[in-house]
């Protein structure tokens, strides 16, 4: 109970989002008790951007230092994760919160009517997690994780972090959370990628043998499932409704992954995903981007943290060419200049890291 008070995991979200509006620097991220849903959508509400990202994980780094005015952007990925879930979203914002354009991330199987969604995994905006439940639920689990397989140090619960706020187990010990922006940070990955113990997809094997064994969002498919375009129009029609632009692009995968798909000859369906979005938005007034593969864009897989999630380097050269072709978000974007300064750091998978 000690180390979970101490490290934050019990800190109310509210707390957390009030914090997050200012500028100092602040990390949340908790290992045992999140409510990632309610996060999301509680700091879309507060922060009242004009840009907004929208989808799943797999659009969590793009950062607001890409963007003119950073306070302009927010970063509300991982607040839904079933297609269905995207116009209630928007829906549940007050007049002073919606977006004038939203980036949407089209997760390729969401249009594979092989996969289908874990109700698990859905979107809730309501519960509130009880600091006893947690540990009442998560005690044994926390003691042998602390004590036995050693993932958090404790000693690093109590060093000096001057440069940023941590708040969560996660965000303390492994600098993984997510940011002030919404973004999510991988700190632990980007600086741990090749350790086995931080990274299980090193090489992407995890991601390449979900393709061999046809499962976990790699399902294969031959045709674009209908009904899912279906509901991509009704979340279209509110959004122009609400006022809102929609900018929707399909998710990077890494170049390796990407080809070992393409090679397996079981993805037709992907095959054909670009043509019917790119005529879905012409008939709908909406912008789509194709950027399934990284390498088509100058992202490589040493920019990815693993096989279907790009680090920030690659949300960042997406954007940039999408500046380049015109976009809606164009004039919301940085300049040139301070594109390749944050393009060209360090770090890979990182444009800005925080101390370590």
């Amino acid at each position: 109970m000690f180390v979970l008070t101490v490290s934050g995991e019990f800190a109310p979200v509210e707390s957390v989002v009030e914090r997050q509006l200012e500028s100092h620097p602040l990390l949340f991220g908790t290992a045992y008790g999140e409510e990632k849903f309610r996060y999301k959508l509680l700091a879309t509400q507060a922060r009242r951007a004009e840009v907004l990202a929208l989808g799943t994980s797999r659009v969590m780094t793009f950062r607001d230092v890409f963007f003119s005015r950073p306070q302009s952007f927010f970063n509300a990925g991982g607040g839904v994760t079933a297609l269905g879930e995207f116009a209630g979203f928007l829906e549940l914002l007050p007049a002073n919160a919606v977006p004038k354009v939203v980036i949407v991330g089209l997760d390729h199987w969401y249009f594979n009517s092989r996969w289908k969604v874990d109700p698990r995994t859905l979107a809730d905006y309501s519960t509130k997690l009880e600091p006893t439940a947690i540990f009442f639920e998560k005690w044994k689990t926390v003691l042998s994780d602390l004590f036995v397989y050693r993932k958090y140090s404790v000693q690093k619960l109590f060093e000096g972090v001057h440069s940023f706020d941590a708040v969560g187990l996660a965000a303390k010990v492994k600098r993984d959370g997510y940011l002030n922006d919404g973004s999510r940070y991988y700190g632990n990955i980007a600086f741990n990628y090749d350790d086995p113990s931080v990274n299980f997809d090193i090489g992407f094997k995890d991601t390449l043998s979900r393709i061999s064994l046809d499962a976990s969002r790699f399902e294969w498919g031959d045709s674009v499932d209908e009904g899912a375009l279906q509901t991509l129009r009704k979340f279209v029609h509110t959004a122009r409704g609400m006022g809102v632009r929609v900018v929707s692009i399909l998710p990077p995968f890494a170049p390796k992954v990407w080809r070992a798909m393409r090679e397996s000859g079981r993805y037709s369906y992907i095959d054909r995903l670009p043509d019917v979005l790119s005529r879905f938005c012409q008939s709908e007034d909406c912008e789509f981007y194709d950027f399934s593969d990284g390498a088509t864009f100058g992202s490589f897989d040493d920019e990815f943290v693993d096989g279907f999630h790009g680090g920030e380097k690659t949300m960042g050269r997406l954007l940039r060419v999408m500046a380049a072709r015109e976009s809606t978000l164009a004039s919301y974007l940085a300049g040139p200049e301070r594109f390749e300064a944050l393009l060209s750091a360090g770090n890979p998978r990182i444009v800005l890291p925080l101390a370590q």
